[in-house]
């Protein structure tokens, strides 16, 4: 159940990422828009989690944030909670406004360590610098990686591997590539023709590409509510970073987001599945008109 959330959180941020009529205009990317939106997580029918989805944007600068907690079944079985949070900048590339990040913030917890990393980027190179820390909860006691519980068993014979420089400068942390990969989309407007794109990540540890690719708008009803959108279908592609293992468990994962086809632009489905399991999550309240609707995910992250 840890792997699949840090799987969920990581392909989520990947998708919405690491995410009207056929004749809708062009969606404007410069508009100022302030997003918080509430979400539940299901596997296999089961509610296992909440989350709340938050971005504020300009035509100059963004802040973004994702609050994920285990709810329903999950908690009996695993307390989890991780928060990730990015800012930055806007540069103009080929008419599409692309991020420039300026930091990344990843704290989970879990029923047994702690974990907080914080990235910066270098204004001039863009290479990242990276300080992650990992608490064993009962004793307080600092941790390496190879000493946490998960990767004890590894003996030597499935170590992830550095990233080197060349493969960091340039790359985008996972808040910073959905914010990307949702303005590739919107560049193109509610277009009946397929877009591929790909966005390169680097997540502190890891060095990957969101490969996506969309479709034309269509109809859907999610919690009994109609929406029009377009889907765009992702594949993350390892780079640098990963164990043998992380990598083949990357490569199984697929996703698909469906995103509204107006001005806003907002997700209200990410769908994730591999050859073991499959999750979604379904947007379940605008909080900025029902402000309950995030209330279980934010009172929860007070009590821990």
């Amino acid at each position: 159940m840890h792997d699949f959330y840090r799987c969920l959180a990581t392909r989520t941020v990947g998708g919405l990422l690491t995410f009207a009529a056929l004749s809708a205009p062009t969606f404007a990317q410069d508009v100022p828009q302030n997003e918080r939106l509430a979400y539940s997580m299901m596997v296999g029918g089961l509610h296992v989690g909440d989350a709340v989805v938050s971005l504020s944007q300009d035509s100059d600068s963004y802040t973004t944030s994702l609050k994920l907690t285990a709810g329903g079944v999950a908690k009996w079985v695993r307390e989890f909670r991780a928060d990730l949070s990015g800012e930055g900048t806007f540069t103009t590339k080929e008419n599409v406004a692309t991020p420039l990040p300026s930091s990344y913030r990843r704290d989970w917890s879990g029923s047994e360590i702690d974990s907080s990393l914080l990235m910066t980027y270098d204004p001039a190179t863009r290479l990242t610098s990276t300080k992650e820390r990992y608490i064993q909860r009962e004793t307080g006691e600092e941790l390496s990686y190879d000493e946490l519980p998960w990767n004890k068993n590894d003996r030597g014979r499935d170590k992830k591997k550095p990233v080197p420089e060349n493969q960091r400068a340039g790359a985008m942390d996972p808040m910073a590539g959905f914010i990307a990969a949702r303005h590739q989309v919107m560049a193109q407007g509610a277009s009946k023709t397929p877009i591929k794109f790909r966005v390169p990540v680097y997540d502190g540890q890891r060095r990957y590409d969101i490969v996506a690719t969309t479709s034309a708008p269509r109809g859907v009803t999610i919690n009994d509510k109609p929406y029009t959108v377009i889907t765009v279908n992702t594949t993350l592609v390892p780079v640098a970073g990963f164990s043998e293992r992380g990598e083949e468990r990357m490569r199984e994962s697929r996703g698909k987001i469906l995103f509204t086809a107006d001005e806003r632009f907002i997700p209200v489905q990410v769908t994730i599945e591999n050859d073991l399991l499959s999750g979604v999550m379904n947007l379940k309240g605008d909080c900025n008109v029902t402000p309950e609707a995030c209330a279980p995910t934010t009172q929860e992250a007070k009590s821990q």
